[in-house]
């Protein structure tokens, strides 16, 4: 019998059976270290392929703190009160894990966002009431992916809640909105694979205010989902007429969208795909149907090096009246784009401490 070996074995510190720190410490009951620093080698050098990257998978956490104006003021400052996607002040926590032994990940998030509300002209006759404030709004959910071997199954869901101001009021009404998504994709192989997925954003209620025109209700509480920040050309298609695009005199009937895709790699360098999407609003409007259009996207890629990639990217798009009503106009019956686009993404310099 060889104690120093038992010892080390016991340890973890030759023949390691764990895969990520998670079960390290499971197994160890509990660690402790003076330096944070050596205490996540510590930890990491117990798994079967020691890394600090290990370490970092199990557990992550964001925080952002934003403040973006430090007097009440919409005209003035650093506040740009008619710029997209603005705040006055934000904070955020994301958190993500990844479950052990199980190709499960969940990511959670928790926002609060500070809108400017009021008015700002003392003349104004409701100025004592509505002057101005802040207003704040909270966005919180959850995303979860499962991805055992060729199958990926993800889901999402988020609610809105807190004050939503009006643009042209600048007067504030409730918020209670949500949002829905799930996402299948199946890749018997890595040449070759298909994707179906759905996604819903609430709406309001519909009412016409004059005639061949559309208004909001006057509601006590606003149900329209309204994606804060994010990355345009990328959801419910690539021509964009529905993600963060606001409707006709403010109307949010929200939207509904399923979509169909499949990719082929006949080599390594070169991406085709093919997507077809659904779009459709999601509360109903009276005289209109509910169908907002039919979208199919060809998309290909071709990677010349690792850091030179040529993409190119045909979209049409067979709209109805009803979108056609409520992009003012915007939203004709056929549309056509094109678009190609050439990333140069070189290393100018690299270092490691």
């Amino acid at each position: 019998m060889n104690p120093i070996a038992i010892r080390l074995l016991n340890q973890q510190l030759i023949v390691p059976q764990f895969n990520n720190p998670t079960e390290v410490v499971h197994y160890m009951g509990a660690m402790q270290a003076q330096e944070y620093r050596l205490m996540r080698w510590a930890v990491a050098m117990r798994t079967s392929k020691p890394s600090h990257n290990a370490f970092k998978k199990a557990h992550k956490i964001h925080v952002l703190l934003g403040y973006n104006q430090n007097a009440s003021n919409m005209y003035s400052g650093t506040y740009y009160e008619k710029g997209a996607q603005a705040y006055k002040s934000m904070q955020t926590l994301w958190y993500h894990y990844d479950v052990p032994k199980i190709p499960l990940s969940v990511s959670l998030l928790v926002m609060n966002v500070g809108l400017q509300a009021g008015k700002n002209d003392t003349t104004a006759w409701d100025y004592k009431v509505n002057g101005p404030r802040t207003a704040y709004q909270q966005l919180y959910g959850a995303y979860v992916i499962f991805h055992p071997k060729h199958l990926t199954l993800e889901g999402s869901f988020y609610r809105q809640t807190g004050k939503i101001v009006n643009d042209n009021s600048k007067a504030t009404s409730d918020l209670r909105a949500w949002m829905a998504s799930v996402k299948v994709t199946l890749a018997p192989t890595d040449k070759y694979g298909f994707e179906l997925g759905y996604d819903y954003l609430s709406g309001d209620d519909y009412v016409p205010v004059t005639y061949g025109g559309f208004g909001m209700v006057r509601h006590d509480v606003h149900k329209g989902f309204t994606p804060l920040y994010g990355s345009k050309k990328k959801f419910y298609g690539i021509l964009d007429y529905f993600y963060e695009s606001a409707y006709r005199k403010g109307f949010t009937p929200g939207l509904q969208n399923a979509s169909l895709g499949a990719y082929l790699k006949p080599m390594p360098q070169l991406t085709i795909s093919a997507n077809y999407h659904y779009l459709a609003t999601a509360t109903k409007l009276n005289h209109l149907e509910r169908t907002l259009g039919h979208s199919v996207e060809l998309t290909t890629s071709y990677k010349f090096s690792k850091d030179i990639m040529l993409t190119a990217s045909y979209t049409q798009m067979h709209g109805t009246e009803t979108t056609n009503l409520l992009k003012d106009g915007e939203g004709n019956k056929h549309t056509h784009w094109g678009w190609f686009s050439l990333v140069i993404t070189p290393s100018l310099f690299t270092s490691k401490w």
